[in-house]
C-alpha cells in the first residue's frame, strides 16, 4: 500500500482565481466585502500582492524521508510539482501589464492594496483607483487556469 498521494494537492492557483473573482465582485457591492466571509479572500489577496511587490514568494523543498531518494539513485520518487507560486506570479505579471502598463510595480501594488483597504473600511474615502483595481482582479482571475 502506497503512502504517497498521486493527487494534485496544490490548489493555490484555483484559490487565487476564486479570491480575485470575489474581489472584483466586491467593488460592485462593497457592503459584501465588509462581511466576515469576505475577510479571508481579501486578506489573502493583500498578502499575495505584498509577496509579489517584495519578490518574497518562496518554496519549501521537501527533503529527508518525504523526498524518497536513495543514496545510489536506484529509486527516486521526487515530487513532480512546480513551484506553487509560478502560475500566480505569471498571472500577476499579465494582469499588471494589462492594467498598469505605465505604472511602476510598487505604485500599482500600493494602489491595489489601497483599494482592498477601502473595501473593508467603510469610513475611508473611496480611492480613485477602484475601476483599475476591479479591472486588475478580473484580468488576474482570467489569467489563472
Amino acid at each position: 500500500m502506497s503512502i504517497i498521494s498521486t493527487y494534485n494537492t496544490d490548489k493555490s492557483g484555483v484559490l487565487a482565481k476564486r479570491y480575485a473573482l470575489l474581489a472584483a465582485g466586491f467593488f460592485d457591492r462593497p457592503e459584501q466585502a465588509r462581511t466576515s466571509g469576505a475577510r479571508v479572500p481579501l486578506e489573502n489577496l493583500f498578502r499575495i500582492l505584498e509577496m509579489y511587490r517584495r519578490n518574497a514568494f518562496s518554496d519549501d523543498r521537501r527533503q529527508g524521508v518525504l523526498a524518497m531518494v536513495s543514496q545510489n539513485e536506484n529509486y527516486s520518487v521526487r515530487p513532480a510539482e512546480t513551484a506553487w507560486h509560478s502560475e500566480i506570479e505569471t498571472a500577476l505579471e499579465e494582469a499588471m501589464a494589462n492594467t498598469f502598463a505605465e505604472t511602476s510595480k510598487e505604485e500599482a501594488v500600493l494602489s491595489l492594496q489601497s483599494a482592498l483597504r477601502w473595501l473593508v473600511k467603510p469610513d475611508d474615502i473611496q480611492p480613485g483607483n477602484v475601476d483599475s483595481a476591479k479591472r486588475f482582479f478580473c484580468r488576474f482571475s482570467d489569467a489563472l487556469a
